[in-house]
């Protein structure tokens, strides 16, 4: 994680949901951010905003389009 600032909010976030309680070396785990430009979830039966299928989804399109 390049941003200091978003490494301390996402560690902040995890010891909130895990009222402080985290597994061993969690101090030394590397952050990372996964940038995803596409995805493709496919389906059998609609699930939410999902139809059954193939649904490709692109960056800056929310969920189900």
């Amino acid at each position: 994680m390049a941003d200091a600032t978003v490494e301390r909010v996402v560690r902040a976030r995890v010891l909130a949901e895990r009222d402080g309680t985290v597994w061993p070396g969690f101090d030394e785990d590397v952050i990372f951010e996964l940038a995803i430009e596409r995805a493709l979830l496919t389906l059998t039966k609609a699930d939410g905003p999902f139809p059954a299928g193939p649904t490709i989804w692109k960056e800056g399109n929310p969920p189900g389009t």
